[in-house]
């Protein structure tokens, strides 16, 4: 089975969020680089801790050496 993931958010993920941004400050125009690059560095470190945890239980269900006897 291919080991399947994503690894850095899509142009849709980010545009949603940033929009997500938009929407809570009340449709105030004039921050959409802010509200975009927030959105991607806000996206690009979950996606990051969702691989990383990914990994750990891959490496964690693996080896069995790594149980406690």
């Amino acid at each position: 089975m291919d080991d399947v993931r994503e690894n850095e958010p899509t142009t849709r993920d980010i545009e949603r969020r940033a929009y997500g941004f938009y929407l809570l400050r009340g449709m105030a125009d004039g921050k959409d680089v802010e509200d975009w690059i927030r959105a991607e560095e806000e996206l690009r470190e979950e996606f990051a801790r969702l691989n990383r945890e990914r990994d750990f239980v891959a490496v964690d269900h693996g080896h069995s050496s790594l149980q406690r006897t």
